[in-house]
Protein backbone atom coordinates (compact mmCIF):
# COMPACT_ATOMS: atom_id res chain seq x y z
CA UNK A 1 0.00 0.00 0.00
CA UNK A 2 3.03 1.89 1.07
CA UNK A 3 4.61 1.41 -2.53
CA UNK A 4 1.33 2.22 -4.37
CA UNK A 5 1.25 5.83 -2.70
CA UNK A 6 4.46 6.99 -2.90
CA UNK A 7 4.22 5.76 -6.63
CA UNK A 8 0.73 7.85 -7.05
CA UNK A 9 2.90 10.89 -5.33
CA UNK A 10 5.49 10.62 -7.91
CA UNK A 11 3.29 10.32 -10.57
CA UNK A 12 1.42 13.53 -9.44
CA UNK A 13 4.83 15.28 -8.84
CA UNK A 14 6.12 14.50 -12.45
CA UNK A 15 2.35 15.53 -14.28
CA UNK A 16 2.68 19.25 -12.45
CA UNK A 17 5.96 19.61 -13.22
CA UNK A 18 5.58 18.43 -16.87
CA UNK A 19 2.78 21.03 -16.97
CA UNK A 20 4.63 23.49 -15.42
CA UNK A 21 7.68 23.42 -17.94
CA UNK A 22 5.15 22.84 -20.81
CA UNK A 23 3.19 25.94 -19.96
CA UNK A 24 6.61 27.77 -18.87
CA UNK A 25 7.77 27.02 -22.61
CA UNK A 26 4.71 28.00 -23.75
CA UNK A 27 5.04 31.40 -22.43
CA UNK A 28 8.60 31.96 -23.25
CA UNK A 29 8.06 31.16 -27.05
CA UNK A 30 8.62 34.55 -28.63
CA UNK A 31 9.35 34.58 -32.01
CA UNK A 32 10.16 38.07 -32.32
CA UNK A 33 12.93 37.83 -29.85
CA UNK A 34 14.69 34.88 -31.79
CA UNK A 35 16.47 36.80 -34.61
CA UNK A 36 19.74 38.09 -32.81
CA UNK A 37 20.09 41.46 -35.27
CA UNK A 38 17.24 42.04 -36.65
CA UNK A 39 14.65 44.16 -35.31
CA UNK A 40 10.85 43.13 -34.94
CA UNK A 41 9.05 43.15 -37.49
CA UNK A 42 6.79 46.22 -38.31
CA UNK A 43 3.97 44.40 -37.82
CA UNK A 44 1.07 46.76 -38.49
CA UNK A 45 -0.64 48.86 -41.12
CA UNK A 46 -3.74 51.35 -41.17
CA UNK A 47 -6.57 49.15 -41.80
CA UNK A 48 -5.32 46.02 -40.02
CA UNK A 49 -6.32 44.47 -36.81
CA UNK A 50 -3.84 44.91 -33.78
CA UNK A 51 -3.06 41.09 -32.18
CA UNK A 52 -1.82 40.45 -29.19
CA UNK A 53 -1.45 36.45 -27.29
CA UNK A 54 0.13 37.62 -24.05
CA UNK A 55 -1.76 39.35 -21.22
CA UNK A 56 0.25 40.75 -18.19
CA UNK A 57 -1.16 42.11 -14.74
CA UNK A 58 1.30 44.62 -13.32
CA UNK A 59 1.14 46.43 -10.01
CA UNK A 60 3.05 49.14 -10.00
CA UNK A 61 4.11 50.55 -6.63
CA UNK A 62 5.94 54.38 -6.16
CA UNK A 63 8.37 55.12 -3.52
CA UNK A 64 5.84 56.66 -1.69
CA UNK A 65 3.78 53.78 -1.79
CA UNK A 66 0.98 54.19 -4.25
CA UNK A 67 -0.22 51.39 -6.35
CA UNK A 68 -1.18 51.56 -10.07
CA UNK A 69 -2.37 49.16 -11.81
CA UNK A 70 -1.35 48.27 -15.78
CA UNK A 71 -2.55 45.58 -18.16
CA UNK A 72 0.06 44.78 -20.46
CA UNK A 73 -0.40 42.74 -24.39
CA UNK A 74 2.02 41.62 -25.87
CA UNK A 75 2.13 40.19 -29.71
CA UNK A 76 5.49 37.85 -29.09
CA UNK A 77 5.24 37.21 -33.04
CA UNK A 78 6.11 41.08 -34.19
CA UNK A 79 7.31 42.65 -31.12
CA UNK A 80 3.61 45.01 -30.18
CA UNK A 81 2.82 46.25 -27.41
CA UNK A 82 -0.18 47.77 -25.16
CA UNK A 83 -0.78 49.33 -22.00
CA UNK A 84 -4.12 49.97 -20.10
CA UNK A 85 -3.92 52.18 -16.57
CA UNK A 86 -6.38 51.13 -13.90
CA UNK A 87 -9.52 48.63 -14.29
CA UNK A 88 -11.49 51.51 -16.02
CA UNK A 89 -12.68 50.25 -19.38
CA UNK A 90 -11.40 46.43 -19.08
CA UNK A 91 -13.62 43.63 -19.54
CA UNK A 92 -13.06 40.97 -16.14
CA UNK A 93 -10.79 38.75 -18.38
CA UNK A 94 -8.82 41.18 -18.71
CA UNK A 95 -9.49 42.17 -22.72
CA UNK A 96 -10.55 45.11 -24.34
CA UNK A 97 -14.25 46.36 -23.56
CA UNK A 98 -14.18 49.39 -26.10
CA UNK A 99 -17.65 49.77 -25.38
CA UNK A 100 -17.05 51.34 -22.12
CA UNK A 101 -16.94 55.19 -21.96
CA UNK A 102 -13.33 55.52 -19.54
CA UNK A 103 -11.70 53.08 -22.20
CA UNK A 104 -8.15 53.95 -23.04
CA UNK A 105 -5.61 52.02 -24.24
CA UNK A 106 -1.99 52.87 -25.83
CA UNK A 107 -0.24 50.91 -28.19
CA UNK A 108 3.71 50.67 -29.34
CA UNK A 109 5.48 49.33 -31.72
CA UNK A 110 9.27 48.29 -32.09
CA UNK A 111 9.55 50.58 -34.36
CA UNK A 112 8.54 53.74 -32.34
CA UNK A 113 4.76 53.62 -34.04
CA UNK A 114 2.15 54.83 -31.22
CA UNK A 115 -1.91 54.30 -31.42
CA UNK A 116 -3.89 56.06 -28.69
CA UNK A 117 -7.60 53.99 -28.25
CA UNK A 118 -10.15 55.78 -26.05
CA UNK A 119 -13.70 55.88 -26.28
CA UNK A 120 -16.14 58.98 -25.10
CA UNK A 121 -19.28 59.78 -24.72
CA UNK A 122 -21.05 62.57 -27.22
CA UNK A 123 -24.32 63.65 -27.19
CA UNK A 124 -25.38 60.51 -25.59
CA UNK A 125 -23.71 58.11 -28.14
CA UNK A 126 -20.46 56.30 -27.43
CA UNK A 127 -17.98 57.22 -30.02
CA UNK A 128 -13.87 55.45 -30.24
CA UNK A 129 -11.81 57.48 -31.16
CA UNK A 130 -7.98 56.45 -32.11
CA UNK A 131 -5.33 58.81 -32.73
CA UNK A 132 -2.15 58.07 -34.63
CA UNK A 133 0.02 61.56 -34.97
CA UNK A 134 3.55 60.29 -33.79
CA UNK A 135 4.83 63.15 -32.15
CA UNK A 136 6.42 61.19 -29.53
CA UNK A 137 9.18 58.68 -29.64
CA UNK A 138 8.69 55.71 -27.22
CA UNK A 139 11.22 53.97 -25.09
CA UNK A 140 10.23 50.74 -24.68
CA UNK A 141 13.15 50.19 -21.81
CA UNK A 142 11.75 52.55 -19.35
CA UNK A 143 14.97 52.77 -16.76
CA UNK A 144 16.47 49.62 -17.47
CA UNK A 145 19.31 49.51 -19.70
CA UNK A 146 18.06 46.23 -21.02
CA UNK A 147 20.64 45.91 -24.14
CA UNK A 148 24.05 44.43 -24.29
CA UNK A 149 23.70 44.49 -20.03
CA UNK A 150 25.26 41.91 -18.06
CA UNK A 151 23.65 41.10 -14.71
CA UNK A 152 24.80 38.78 -11.81
CA UNK A 153 22.65 35.79 -10.17
CA UNK A 154 22.03 37.17 -6.15
CA UNK A 155 19.76 34.11 -5.20
CA UNK A 156 16.49 32.46 -5.78
CA UNK A 157 13.64 34.77 -5.60
CA UNK A 158 9.80 34.65 -4.76
CA UNK A 159 7.85 34.13 -7.54
CA UNK A 160 4.57 36.58 -7.81
CA UNK A 161 2.68 34.63 -10.36
CA UNK A 162 -0.03 32.06 -9.79
CA UNK A 163 2.05 29.10 -11.58
CA UNK A 164 4.58 27.51 -9.45
CA UNK A 165 7.68 28.80 -11.85
CA UNK A 166 11.32 28.71 -10.61
CA UNK A 167 12.64 32.22 -10.42
CA UNK A 168 16.22 33.87 -9.79
CA UNK A 169 16.83 37.05 -8.66
CA UNK A 170 19.45 39.11 -10.97
CA UNK A 171 21.24 42.59 -10.78
CA UNK A 172 23.86 44.36 -12.75
CA UNK A 173 26.84 46.11 -11.21
CA UNK A 174 26.39 48.88 -9.09
CA UNK A 175 24.49 50.59 -6.39
CA UNK A 176 21.47 51.72 -8.24
CA UNK A 177 20.96 48.80 -10.42
CA UNK A 178 17.67 47.23 -10.50
CA UNK A 179 16.65 43.61 -9.09
CA UNK A 180 15.47 41.49 -11.91
CA UNK A 181 13.16 38.80 -10.71
CA UNK A 182 13.21 35.87 -13.76
CA UNK A 183 12.06 32.81 -14.54
CA UNK A 184 12.46 30.90 -18.22
CA UNK A 185 15.40 30.28 -19.60
CA UNK A 186 17.48 27.15 -20.71
CA UNK A 187 15.66 24.06 -19.13
CA UNK A 188 17.27 22.82 -15.80
CA UNK A 189 20.12 25.38 -16.08
CA UNK A 190 21.15 28.25 -12.94
CA UNK A 191 23.67 30.11 -14.89
CA UNK A 192 25.59 32.60 -12.18
CA UNK A 193 25.04 35.44 -14.87
CA UNK A 194 23.09 36.93 -18.00
CA UNK A 195 23.73 39.03 -20.67
CA UNK A 196 20.65 40.72 -21.68
CA UNK A 197 20.39 41.40 -25.20
CA UNK A 198 16.87 42.21 -26.27
CA UNK A 199 13.89 43.42 -24.41
CA UNK A 200 10.27 43.55 -25.35
CA UNK A 201 7.87 44.64 -22.51
CA UNK A 202 6.98 47.83 -20.13
CA UNK A 203 7.92 49.21 -17.18
CA UNK A 204 10.49 46.44 -16.74
CA UNK A 205 8.29 43.43 -16.81
CA UNK A 206 8.45 41.52 -20.19
CA UNK A 207 10.47 39.12 -22.39
CA UNK A 208 14.17 39.10 -22.32
CA UNK A 209 16.37 37.75 -24.61
CA UNK A 210 19.73 36.28 -23.12
CA UNK A 211 22.61 34.42 -24.14
CA UNK A 212 21.33 31.85 -22.18
CA UNK A 213 17.74 31.88 -23.69
CA UNK A 214 14.36 33.90 -23.30
CA UNK A 215 13.36 35.07 -19.70
CA UNK A 216 10.09 36.36 -18.25
CA UNK A 217 11.03 39.40 -15.97
CA UNK A 218 8.34 39.02 -13.35
CA UNK A 219 9.86 41.60 -11.19
CA UNK A 220 11.50 44.51 -11.21
CA UNK A 221 12.39 46.56 -8.16
CA UNK A 222 14.73 49.58 -7.65
CA UNK A 223 14.84 52.67 -5.09
CA UNK A 224 12.08 54.13 -7.57
CA UNK A 225 9.96 51.79 -6.79
CA UNK A 226 8.96 48.50 -8.11
CA UNK A 227 6.70 46.27 -10.51
CA UNK A 228 5.61 42.98 -9.86
CA UNK A 229 3.46 41.02 -12.76
CA UNK A 230 0.60 39.19 -10.91
CA UNK A 231 -1.07 37.36 -13.50
CA UNK A 232 0.60 36.09 -17.21
CA UNK A 233 -1.54 34.18 -19.31
CA UNK A 234 -1.61 33.81 -22.92
CA UNK A 235 -5.10 34.03 -24.80
CA UNK A 236 -5.74 36.15 -28.11
CA UNK A 237 -6.73 39.79 -27.87
CA UNK A 238 -7.41 41.78 -30.58
CA UNK A 239 -8.10 45.81 -31.89
CA UNK A 240 -9.71 46.67 -35.39
CA UNK A 241 -8.78 49.99 -36.37
CA UNK A 242 -11.78 50.09 -38.32
CA UNK A 243 -14.19 50.29 -35.19
CA UNK A 244 -11.99 53.35 -34.41
CA UNK A 245 -12.79 57.21 -35.41
CA UNK A 246 -9.59 58.60 -36.92
CA UNK A 247 -8.94 62.18 -34.89
CA UNK A 248 -6.24 62.71 -37.41
CA UNK A 249 -8.34 62.46 -40.17
CA UNK A 250 -11.18 64.57 -39.46
CA UNK A 251 -8.42 67.29 -38.59
CA UNK A 252 -6.52 66.75 -42.31
CA UNK A 253 -10.14 66.92 -43.94
CA UNK A 254 -10.75 70.66 -41.94
CA UNK A 255 -7.09 71.34 -42.50
CA UNK A 256 -7.54 70.24 -46.58
CA UNK A 257 -11.44 71.96 -46.60
CA UNK A 258 -9.64 75.44 -45.38
CA UNK A 259 -6.83 75.63 -47.76
CA UNK A 260 -9.38 74.71 -50.56
CA UNK A 261 -11.22 77.95 -49.29
CA UNK A 262 -8.06 79.63 -49.13
CA UNK A 263 -6.65 79.50 -52.33
CA UNK A 264 -9.90 79.87 -54.06
CA UNK A 265 -10.13 83.80 -52.44
CA UNK A 266 -6.71 84.07 -53.55
CA UNK A 267 -6.81 82.89 -57.17
CA UNK A 268 -10.67 85.41 -57.38
CA UNK A 269 -8.10 88.73 -56.46
CA UNK A 270 -7.49 91.23 -58.89
CA UNK A 271 -5.25 94.33 -59.06
CA UNK A 272 -5.22 97.73 -60.90
CA UNK A 273 -3.24 100.34 -60.50
CA UNK A 274 0.57 102.00 -60.25
CA UNK A 275 1.39 99.02 -57.49
CA UNK A 276 -0.46 96.03 -59.32
CA UNK A 277 2.62 94.13 -60.10
CA UNK A 278 3.52 94.19 -56.60
CA UNK A 279 0.27 93.11 -55.05
CA UNK A 280 0.27 90.44 -58.48
CA UNK A 281 3.31 88.97 -57.17
CA UNK A 282 2.82 88.78 -53.14
CA UNK A 283 -0.67 86.88 -54.42
CA UNK A 284 1.08 84.43 -56.61
CA UNK A 285 3.58 83.30 -53.82
CA UNK A 286 0.68 83.12 -51.51
CA UNK A 287 -1.33 80.76 -53.78
CA UNK A 288 2.28 78.80 -55.05
CA UNK A 289 2.77 78.40 -50.72
CA UNK A 290 -1.06 77.45 -50.24
CA UNK A 291 -0.14 74.05 -53.61
CA UNK A 292 2.36 72.93 -51.38
CA UNK A 293 0.18 73.15 -48.10
CA UNK A 294 -2.45 71.38 -49.81
CA UNK A 295 0.91 68.39 -51.14
CA UNK A 296 1.74 68.28 -47.44
CA UNK A 297 -1.93 67.81 -45.75
CA UNK A 298 -2.44 64.97 -48.42
CA UNK A 299 1.09 63.37 -47.81
CA UNK A 300 0.33 63.32 -44.53
CA UNK A 301 -3.06 61.90 -44.03
CA UNK A 302 -0.90 58.82 -45.57
CA UNK A 303 0.90 57.31 -42.84
CA UNK A 304 2.54 59.06 -39.08
CA UNK A 305 5.83 60.57 -39.02
CA UNK A 306 7.27 58.26 -36.76
CA UNK A 307 7.61 55.15 -39.61
CA UNK A 308 7.53 57.03 -42.52
CA UNK A 309 10.42 59.60 -43.96
CA UNK A 310 7.61 61.93 -46.35
CA UNK A 311 4.85 61.87 -44.01
CA UNK A 312 7.62 63.41 -41.39
CA UNK A 313 9.09 65.84 -44.23
CA UNK A 314 5.92 66.80 -45.03
CA UNK A 315 4.86 67.40 -41.22
CA UNK A 316 7.82 69.55 -41.42
CA UNK A 317 6.97 71.52 -44.08
CA UNK A 318 2.89 72.18 -43.82
CA UNK A 319 3.35 75.45 -42.23
CA UNK A 320 5.27 77.01 -45.41
CA UNK A 321 8.78 77.76 -45.99
CA UNK A 322 10.06 80.72 -43.79
CA UNK A 323 12.25 81.65 -46.38
CA UNK A 324 9.02 81.90 -48.58
CA UNK A 325 7.45 83.83 -46.53
CA UNK A 326 10.23 86.27 -45.74
CA UNK A 327 10.18 86.82 -49.27
CA UNK A 328 6.47 88.06 -48.95
CA UNK A 329 7.48 89.91 -45.75
CA UNK A 330 9.46 91.66 -48.23
CA UNK A 331 7.35 92.23 -51.34
CA UNK A 332 4.82 93.38 -48.64
CA UNK A 333 7.29 96.25 -47.94
CA UNK A 334 8.03 96.92 -51.30
CA UNK A 335 4.13 97.54 -51.91
CA UNK A 336 4.02 100.01 -48.58
CA UNK A 337 6.70 102.03 -50.30
CA UNK A 338 5.19 101.90 -53.51
CA UNK A 339 1.91 103.50 -52.05
CA UNK A 340 3.89 105.79 -50.06
CA UNK A 341 5.51 107.33 -54.00
CA UNK A 342 2.17 107.03 -55.62
CA UNK A 343 1.56 110.47 -53.14
CA UNK A 344 1.30 113.48 -55.07
CA UNK A 345 2.24 114.95 -51.78
CA UNK A 346 4.28 113.46 -49.04
CA UNK A 347 4.33 115.19 -45.27
CA UNK A 348 6.75 114.38 -42.93
CA UNK A 349 5.12 111.40 -41.27
CA UNK A 350 5.37 109.87 -44.47
CA UNK A 351 9.36 110.63 -45.46
CA UNK A 352 9.45 109.04 -41.29
CA UNK A 353 7.61 105.82 -42.48
CA UNK A 354 9.67 105.41 -45.98
CA UNK A 355 12.98 105.38 -43.60
CA UNK A 356 11.88 103.16 -41.22
CA UNK A 357 10.57 100.40 -44.04
CA UNK A 358 13.80 100.68 -45.63
CA UNK A 359 15.76 99.74 -42.21
CA UNK A 360 12.30 96.95 -42.44
CA UNK A 361 13.71 95.57 -45.53
CA UNK A 362 16.96 95.33 -44.54
CA UNK A 363 16.49 93.10 -41.64
CA UNK A 364 13.86 90.75 -43.57
CA UNK A 365 16.82 90.40 -45.94
CA UNK A 366 19.43 89.58 -43.18
CA UNK A 367 17.00 87.41 -41.53
CA UNK A 368 16.27 85.71 -44.99
CA UNK A 369 19.92 85.24 -45.31
CA UNK A 370 20.45 83.36 -41.74
CA UNK A 371 17.30 81.41 -42.64
CA UNK A 372 18.95 80.33 -45.72
CA UNK A 373 21.93 79.17 -43.96
CA UNK A 374 19.95 77.12 -41.19
CA UNK A 375 17.81 74.94 -43.66
CA UNK A 376 21.11 73.75 -45.02
CA UNK A 377 22.42 72.87 -41.28
CA UNK A 378 18.85 71.03 -40.42
CA UNK A 379 18.74 69.34 -43.82
CA UNK A 380 18.69 65.67 -42.12
CA UNK A 381 16.15 63.45 -41.96
CA UNK A 382 16.27 63.17 -38.82
CA UNK A 383 16.78 66.56 -38.24
CA UNK A 384 14.47 68.81 -36.02
CA UNK A 385 11.48 70.85 -37.55
CA UNK A 386 13.15 74.40 -38.50
CA UNK A 387 10.73 75.78 -36.93
CA UNK A 388 11.46 74.38 -33.55
CA UNK A 389 15.33 75.10 -33.84
CA UNK A 390 16.23 77.28 -31.06
CA UNK A 391 18.05 79.75 -33.73
CA UNK A 392 14.70 79.97 -35.95
CA UNK A 393 13.04 81.10 -32.26
CA UNK A 394 15.80 83.78 -31.96
CA UNK A 395 15.61 85.11 -35.31
CA UNK A 396 11.72 84.86 -35.26
CA UNK A 397 11.36 86.81 -31.86
CA UNK A 398 13.92 89.59 -33.52
CA UNK A 399 11.57 89.52 -36.65
CA UNK A 400 8.50 90.44 -34.45
CA UNK A 401 10.17 93.47 -32.93
CA UNK A 402 8.90 96.45 -35.21
CA UNK A 403 8.69 99.71 -35.21
CA UNK A 404 5.61 100.85 -34.94
CA UNK A 405 6.14 104.19 -37.41
CA UNK A 406 6.42 101.39 -39.77
CA UNK A 407 2.38 100.63 -39.58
Amino acid sequence: MRTQLIGILLLLMATVTFGQTSELASLTNVPALVPENDPPVDGSASGETLLFDKLVMITGVSPSGTETKIHLYINTTNGDIATMTGKSGNAEDGSFNIDDPKFQMTYYNPHGRVYNFYTRKKNGDMVRYMSTLNTEVVAFNGVLPFQRTTVYRTGDGINPLPQRFEVSQFKASGNNAPTLVLCGGKSGSKPNKLLLKRFIGYSGIGYVKTDEGIYMVVKMKSDQGSFTANKWKSGRYKITLSDFKHVEGEMYTDMASNNEQQTAKLEAKTFTGNCADIESRINQLKIEQKKKEKKNIEEMSKGNAMTDANVRNATKGVYGDPVEQLEIASLEVDLKLCKIEEKRIKTRFDEEKRFCLMEEKARIQQAASELTALKARYSGPNDPPLLLTPEYRDIDKRMRTKSSTCN
